[in-house]
C-alpha cells in the first residue's frame, strides 16, 4: 500500500496458534502473519503473505494484502510493484492500487507511466484530490530545446568530418550548457519535489520524509494529501495523536477522498479504541460507497470486537453477495460464534441510545424484540436505530411491524413513509401513507410539510408550493416549510 494508505490489523485479538479468542475462531493466513509481524518475525509472516497469495491466485483482497504487507511493511518497493501490478491484472480499476502503482513509478522517476495510472485514476474518481496532486507534481513532458539539439548534431557532424577544433568547440558548449542547467537546478530545487517525499518513505527514510512534510505542511498548509501522509507516517512511527491530528484535518480539507476517512476510521477503531466513533466513519463511508469490499469489512471487525456477532455476519453476507468468491470474508464469517441469547429491557434500550450508545442500544433492543413480539413502540425504535447503523433493509422490516401491530399510531405511520421516501425512493407509497395520515389530522403541518417534499421530488411543484403554504397557514413559525418554499 501507498504512503497515502495504512494498513490495519486483522483481528488482533487472536491467539496465533489458533486458539478461539474472543469470537472462538481460528486464525487466517493473514491474522497470523499480524501477529508474527507484531513480534518482529518479518520474514515468517511474509511467508504467511505468499502462501495466502499463492492459495488464493483470483482473490484480490488476498492479493493486495501481500502487495501491501511487501510494501509498507518490509519496505520492497521494486518487490511490490509487480504485486500492486497483478492486483491490477485482477481489477483494472482498483483506485487505491492505481494510486499506489503511479506513486511507485512516479518515484521511480518513469513519469510516462505513472502519467498513465493516475490519467486511469481521475477518469473513475474526477473528484480524486489526491490523484489529482500526484500529477501534478510529476515532471513536465519536454523535449530536450532545440539549441542543445544543434549543438549534438554540430559535435557528430565535425567529428565524422574530421575537424578536431569544431568537435572540441562544441563539446565546450555542451558543458557549458549542462554546468549552466544545473547551477538553475541547484537555484529552483530547495525543497524536495512530492515524489522525493514519496520516495525517501519507501525506502524506510521516515524521519527525512516527516520532516519534509511537516516543511510543505507549514507553507501549504490546505494540502490535505499531505496532511495525510503525514497521518501515515505518524501511525507508522507510533505517534497516533499526531497521525489522529493530521488525518482529521485531511478529512476536514477534503471530505470527499475515502481513502482519508479510511484512514480516520482505522485509527479510531485500532490506535484509540473508540470503536463507536470509528464506526460513525464507517458507516458514513459506507453511505457514500455500499459496495466497498474494504468497508464492509471493517465495520464488520468493529462489530466482531464489539461482541455484536450477529451484525458481523450480516456485513460479511454483505460482502458475499458483492463477491462469492471472497473465501476470506467466507473464512471470518464461518469463524464467528453464534449469538448467545442476551435478556434485555425496553428501558435499558432506550436508555443507551439516550446516552449515544447506538450500537449497544440497538443490540439491546433487538433482543427485546425477539423476547416481546408485539411491541409495537419496540419495533419502531429498532427500525431507528437500524438506519442509524446501516441495516436499511432491516429497519424497512421493523417500520413494517410497528405499523401492522398499531396502525393508528401517527408517528409509527411518519416513520414508515419517511423512511419510504428517503431511504428507498419509493415516493408514491410514502405520499398515499401521509395524505391518510392527513385526512384524520388536516392540521398536522409536519405531515403537509412531508407531503409538499414528496411532491417536490416526484416533480409537482406546483402541488408542493400549496402544500408548504398551508403548512405555514397552520403554523407561521414552521422554518422548515418557509425554507423548502424559498427554494422551489
Amino acid at each position: 500500500m501507498s504512503m497515502h494508505r495504512h494498513a490495519m490489523p486483522a483481528m488482533p485479538y487472536y491467539a496465533i496458534d489458533g486458539t478461539p479468542g474472543k469470537s472462538g475462531a481460528a486464525l487466517s493466513f493473514e491474522q497470523r502473519a499480524a501477529v508474527h509481524y507484531s513480534r518482529g518475525e518479518k520474514e515468517k509472516a511474509l511467508d504467511l503473505y505468499r502462501e495466502a497469495a499463492r492459495l488464493a491466485p483470483g482473490d484480490v483482497a488476498v492479493q493486495k494484502a501481500f502487495a501491501d504487507f511487501t510494501y509498507v511493511a518490509l519496505g520492497r518497493s521494486d518487490d511490490a510493484l509487480p504485486l500492486y501490478q497483478h492486483v491490477l491484472d485482477l481489477n483494472p480499476n482498483d483506485t487505491d492500487t492505481l494510486q499506489i502503482v503511479g506513486n511507485l513509478c512516479a518515484s521511480r522517476q518513469k513519469s510516462m507511466e505513472a502519467r498513465q495510472y493516475f490519467t486511469r485514476l481521475l477518469e473513475l474518481e474526477p473528484w480524486n484530490m489526491a490523484a489529482r496532486k500526484s500529477m501534478e507534481a510529476l515532471p513536465a513532458v519536454a523535449e530536450a530545446p532545440d539549441s542543445f539539439k544543434a549543438v549534438i548534431l554540430s559535435a557528430q557532424e565535425s567529428f565524422h568530418s574530421g575537424e578536431d577544433d569544431r568537435v572540441n568547440a562544441a563539446i565546450d558548449r555542451i558543458v557549458q550548457m549542462k554546468h549552466h542547467a544545473s547551477k538553475i537546478s541547484e537555484g529552483v530545487q530547495h525543497e524536495p519535489s512530492y515524489s522525493q517525499i514519496q520516495d525517501m518513505a519507501s525506502r524506510g527514510q521516515h524521519e527525512q520524509a516527516i520532516a519534509a512534510l511537516e516543511r510543505l505542511i507549514s507553507r501549504t498548509p490546505d494540502n490535505a494529501l499531505a496532511h495525510n501522509d503525514l497521518g501515515v507516517l505518524y501511525a507508522n512511527a507510533g505517534n497516533l495523536e499526531g497521525a489522529l491530528r493530521h488525518y482529521r484535518s485531511a478529512v476536514k480539507l477534503d471530505p470527499t477522498t475515502v481513502t482519508y476517512q479510511k484512514n480516520l476510521a482505522d485509527l479510531l477503531f485500532v490506535g484509540e479504541e473508540d470503536p463507536e466513533a470509528a464506526l460513525q466513519s464507517y458507516v458514513a463511508i459506507l453511505r457514500a460507497a455500499p459496495r466497498d469490499i474494504e468497508t464492509l469489512g471493517a465495520i464488520a471487525q468493529v462489530c466482531t470486537s464489539l461482541g455484536r456477532t450477529e451484525d458481523a455476519r450480516f456485513f460479511y453476507d454483505k460482502i458475499l453477495e458483492i463477491e462469492p468468491w471472497n473465501q476470506m470474508a467466507r473464512a471470518q464469517r464461518g469463524g464467528l460464534a453464534s449469538a448467545a441469547p442476551k435478556r434485555a429491557t425496553y428501558e435499558e434500550a432506550k436508555k443507551l441510545a439516550d446516552e449515544g450508545k447506538i450500537l449497544e442500544a440497538r443490540d439491546t433492543m433487538e433482543a427485546f424484540v425477539r423476547s416481546t413480539p408485539g411491541h409495537a413502540a419496540a419495533h419502531n425504535d429498532l427500525g431507528v436505530l437500524d438506519y442509524q447503523t446501516g441495516h436499511v433493509e432491516e429497519a424497512i422490516r421493523e417500520y413494517e411491524e410497528a405499523v401492522r401491530l398499531d396502525p393508528e399510531n401517527m408517528i409509527f405511520q411518519k416513520n414508515l413513509a419517511e423512511h419510504y421516501s428517503v431511504a428507498l425512493g419509493r415516493n408514491e407509497d410514502a405520499l398515499r401513507i401521509f395524505v391518510d395520515i392527513l385526512r384524520k389530522n388536516p392540521r398536522d403541518a409536519e405531515t403537509l410539510v412531508s407531503i409538499g417534499r414528496v411532491c417536490d421530488m416526484l416533480g409537482r411543484a406546483d402541488d408542493a408550493q400549496d402544500f408548504f403554504k398551508k403548512a405555514l397557514e397552520v403554523e407561521p413559525w414552521n422554518q422548515h416549510a418557509r425554507e423548502q418554499l424559498q427554494r422551489i
